[in-house]
């Protein structure tokens, strides 16, 4: 009877520590199994992007502003490659030149710093880049990600405030705003999510696809927005940026949070930018 309790505890204690290895193993999985394929733009400058899995999930927020409700379900019926980071100055002239960008000549724009994001600009801007990025041929489609795609991607698989839980003071492991930093900082030195993305909160704001206007209730499958957008003046050029920026407060800085801006305008400030999807030709065809 000794030797059978002995086996039994033994045999507890093993399945106790196999699942705590289990635990440490999925814990780890945000760092060590998040495959990073890199484009090159230019000798020494590549942009990084992750592969973003197709699923389902809960857009917007029935507890937050009142322009993010409804919460609705949400397919995103394919997977697609996004930036790991914001895109850096680095690889805007990489692939536009010095001289291509009012941002080099205007005093809101943060200056001289290869691994900052690019800031003060517009979707206008933002297109031009892509123009050249999709120049290279490469086989793939890059574009601005749709809200849905953006707001599945920052989310990670979660349904709490942010991608890390509920929990405001861990807010400043995640991102730069207005609580830890005054300016612009270098892309990917907070912790990423769990798909791997790096400044999906703060730094600066992120322009999308779509135009702006009211979410729909009901479920819907790879939703692009409205055709022309709006805002509370009736703006018919106004587009959604996600994200927020430095210098935004923790209320402007969620997974739900949106706002607009008119397409072709670059912001007062200087904390606007964006990031890139990928998809296959074959698949966007």
């Amino acid at each position: 009877m000794k030797n059978q309790a002995q086996i039994k505890i033994y045999s507890v204690f093993n399945l106790i520590l196999l699942m705590a290895i289990f635990v440490v193993a999925v814990a780890g999985q945000n760092t060590d199994e998040i495959e990073v394929e890199t484009v090159e733009l230019a000798r020494g400058v590549g942009m990084n992007f992750v592969t973003i899995p197709a699923g389902e999930f809960l857009m917007g927020s029935n507890k937050e502003a009142p322009n993010v409700a409804p919460a609705h379900k949400v397919t995103i019926s394919r997977d697609f490659g996004m930036g790991q980071t914001e895109v850096t100055q680095a690889q805007w002239t990489a692939l536009m030149g010095n001289d291509s960008r009012e941002w080099l000549r205007a005093p809101f724009a943060f200056k001289n710093c290869p691994q900052c994001p690019v800031d003060y600009v517009s979707w206008n801007d933002a297109q031009e880049f892509l123009k050249k990025l999709n120049n290279l041929n490469d086989g793939y489609l890059y574009r601005l990600p749709t809200e849905a795609e953006w707001e599945y991607a920052c989310r990670a698989g979660s349904t709490t405030t942010w991608s890390f839980g509920d929990d405001q003071k861990r807010l400043g492991d995640h991102a730069w705003f207005e609580g830890n930093t005054k300016s612009i900082q270098r892309v990917g030195q907070k912790k990423a999510n769990d798909f791997g993305l790096y400044d999906m909160y703060g730094n600066v704001w992120e322009l999308v696809h779509d135009y702006s206007g009211p979410y729909q209730s009901g479920s819907v499958t790879d939703p692009t927005g409205p055709a022309a957008g709006s805002d509370k003046w009736d703006h018919l050029s106004y587009g959604v940026i996600r994200g927020g920026g430095f210098y935004s407060p923790t209320k402007l800085i969620s997974s739900a949070t949106r706002t607009s801006i008119t397409r072709g305008e670059r912001p007062s400030g200087r904390d606007l930018g964006f990031r890139v999807v990928r998809q296959s030709l074959e698949e966007s065809n």
